[in-house]
């Protein structure tokens, strides 16, 4: 960068990427020099109520930790950085991952165990004024969605926000007040068509499937046995020994699921046709069905109908 300039940084840390723990060559290569106390004992591990406790299932999972430890040693090297050449104390550093763990149920799922992200923010002393909603050691209940990001880095150096951005500036001087609603949304991915989409308030999750006859699990190469978590979880359905909660891995969707979050933060007790929570449910279907009509929501039609329709112009604009 240009002395005295500025500067902005985006750094992907790759070893915690579902591959590194859905294929064991990957994962002794990323761990090969972790040192034998940071290691994670199977024996330990809490398995996921979606997951058959098996030893493999459990090895699995420390691999996943041993990974986890190995991303913060990354973070470490880069903020060891920043200190050597002298930026700590100049630099607002924030760290998010894309979605949860890259394991099934998951990665690819619209429930909060796929939606709920780290979200960290660090601002030296002379930034802390432009983070007035994270304080030091502080945990912010704020919903936030990605999409609030690329405007609240704009708003921090003090640059103008485009309309057309639909995230709001959390982060600076003009930050906005709290959003109340999240979004999500689930489709084709590789060979495997799909459409779900979801909404939280925070409090409740609600998500509706628009291709319910589709299995969570379909057969294709992003869930297939090249993947070990994939694989255990394939055989332990195979064998008979999955429960009915394991088992909807495999079973169509229902179209609606709905979890109270604050009580049951596993999303193990879906409520839609439960009349004490009948107000909640149609609150954020209305909300989530306006947000497809105000974003345009292109999943309403197959890829190529809306390619081959808005041939000259673009889908949005069609």
């Amino acid at each position: 960068r240009p002395e005295e300039k500025p500067f902005y940084s985006f750094i992907n840390i790759g070893p915690s990427h579902e591959g590194s723990v859905n294929s064991i060559e990957k994962y002794n290569e990323f761990v090969k020099d972790l040192p034998p106390e940071k290691f994670h004992d199977p024996d330990e591990v809490e398995v996921p109520p979606y997951y058959p406790d098996t030893p493999e299932i459990r090895e699995i999972w420390a691999h996943y930790f041993d990974i986890l430890t190995l991303l913060d040693i990354n973070i470490g090297n880069v903020l060891d950085m920043l200190g050597e050449d002298g930026l700590m104390d100049e630099t607002i550093v924030i760290f998010i991952a894309d979605h949860g763990f890259g394991m099934p149920r998951y990665k690819r799922w619209l429930n909060i165990t796929g939606m709920h992200v780290p979200f960290i923010v660090y601002a030296p002393e002379k930034y802390q004024h432009l983070i007035p909603k994270f304080q030091k050691g502080g945990h912010n209940t704020d919903l936030v969605s990605f999409i609030d990001l690329p405007p609240s880095i704009l708003n921090l150096v003090g640059a103008e926000v485009p309309e057309y951005m639909q995230g709001k500036p959390i982060l600076g001087e003009n930050a906005r007040p709290k959003r109340k609603l999240a979004f999500g949304a689930r489709d084709r991915a590789d060979d495997m068509y799909e459409m779900s989409r979801s909404v939280t308030d925070g409090d409740f999750i609600y998500i509706r499937h628009f291709m319910p006859h589709l299995s969570y699990m379909q057969p294709g190469y992003i869930f297939s046995d090249v993947k070990e978590a994939f694989r255990e979880l394939r055989k332990a359905h195979n064998q008979g020994i999955t429960n009915e909660e394991q088992e909807k891995l495999w079973n169509e969707k229902p179209v609606e699921e709905l979890y109270d979050l604050k009580n049951d933060p596993k999303e193990l007790n879906n409520l839609p046709e439960n009349e004490e929570y009948d107000e909640i449910k149609q609150n954020l279907q209305k909300e989530l069905y306006n947000w497809m009509v105000e974003t345009k929501d292109l999943g309403l039609l197959p890829e190529a109908v809306y390619m081959m329709r808005s041939e000259g112009s673009t889908p949005y604009e069609y």
